[in-house]
């Protein structure tokens, strides 16, 4: 049951609109590039305002791993 809940919620993290994450690659398909980057810092900004309301080091350690290896810019596909 443990292995499960820290799956889901790793899971659910991941699927924040944020960067790179796979919430941001589909926040950036749905929404084009331009807003999604809008709705990443809306989300990023929730995310610090979680991090000084709950007593939880979880939104310390994502907020911490976002900003320093998510929120480069995306290198687009080449096409041939």
């Amino acid at each position: 049951v443990a292995v499960g809940i820290t799956g889901m919620f790793s899971n659910a993290l991941n699927f924040l609109p944020i960067g790179r994450l796979d919430g941001g690659r589909v926040a950036m398909a749905i929404a084009g590039r331009r807003s999604a980057n809008g709705i990443s810092f809306a989300a990023t900004l929730s995310q610090a305002v979680s991090l000084f309301t709950t007593s939880s080091p979880i939104p310390l350690f994502w907020g911490l791993f976002v900003v320093l290896f998510q929120r480069g810019f995306d290198i687009p596909p080449e096409v041939y």
